[in-house]
């Protein structure tokens, strides 16, 4: 029986499967982003898309061998680029849609345990520092290397250094994936961090443009989606400052012009509605929630 490789269109993933059976009646599930899809569809995706090339099947055999790392972004033009750069880099890539899945890909029980997680911090379901925090508390993951990606919008009031990154080990923004994730991976694998001079630096407008996260917002989905985007930046390049209001019971409250700015690249984007102080609410909550149980447990 002959096989063909398939890709993955939205994280790039490589299967084989028999090759009488990739037909236009086939419905393929992909394993490690979710995604669901007629073959056609897998069929022919990427650049090394070539099953007739016995090199095509050899790489994904070769693939299967590297270090996992898991990539937690809901965007898929996102997880391709940090999938590229970790391929590049000899790391395997497991996509992922939500924290939920992400703490499901980082469990120390499957046979492969991860080598590192990349984390969207607007990443939906379980909010990504809780997904860290709960990484963190497990002994067996207690250490796992850990790089939060922040949203890409153009330069704003609340843009500067994080000095809180809520336990993660290092962040990214997502311009800098292409040519900084693999390197800072490598890095923190052997020494345990990566100097803040090798993480950012300059790039060209033209480069960031191309992943920019920003959604169009011609409903209501997607507006939540900018807001919940917007509010996850200001968590983190305001990480000290929320902590301190989350102990006060007020976690925004402190950070006024940080959510003046979000709110004001909200509007700018043309978003309209309540979406944006639905989603403050709700991020706020949710904050509260977990503070409460972190003194429940104490």
């Amino acid at each position: 029986m002959t096989h063909r490789v398939v890709f993955c269109p939205v994280c790039g993933a490589r299967y084989e499967a028999p090759r009488e059976l990739v037909t236009d009646q086939l419905t393929l599930l992909c394993g490690a982003c979710g995604h669901v899809a007629g073959a056609t569809a897998f069929r022919g995706q990427g650049a090394e898309a070539h099953d007739e090339e016995p090199a095509a099947s050899a790489r994904a055999l070769a693939e299967a061998q590297w270090p996992r790392v898991v990539v937690g972004h809901e965007v898929p033009s996102a997880a391709r680029s940090a999938a590229r750069a970790l391929r590049a880099h000899g790391y395997a890539p497991v996509c992922v849609r939500s924290g939920e899945m992400a703490l499901a890909a980082c469990d120390p029980s499957m046979p492969a345990p991860p080598a590192a997680l990349v984390l969207d911090v607007a990443i939906p379901g379980v909010l990504a520092f809780q997904v860290v925090e709960q990484l963190r508390a497990n002994p067996q993951t207690a250490t796992l290397p850990i790089i939060l990606l922040a949203s890409v919008f153009e330069r704003t009031r609340y843009k500067r250094r994080p000095t809180n990154l809520y336990g993660a080990n290092a962040y990214l923004e997502l311009h800098h994936v292409p040519d900084k994730l693999g390197p800072s991976i490598d890095m923190l694998r052997v020494a345990g961090e990566v100097p803040p001079d090798r993480l950012q630096a300059p790039v060209e407008r033209a480069r960031a443009a191309s992943l920019r996260t920003q959604p169009s917002v011609d409903d209501a989905d997607a507006a939540s989606h900018l807001a919940r985007r917007l509010l996850s930046d200001v968590a983190l390049y305001h990480g000290d400052e929320l902590a301190d209001g989350v102990r006060r019971g007020k976690p925004f409250s402190s950070l006024g012009s940080a959510v003046d700015a979000a709110r004001e690249l909200y509007r700018d984007a043309g978003a309209r509605g309540d979406a944006f102080e639905v989603e403050l609410e709700r991020f706020a909550a949710r904050l509260l929630e977990r503070g409460g149980a972190r003194k429940a447990d104490g």
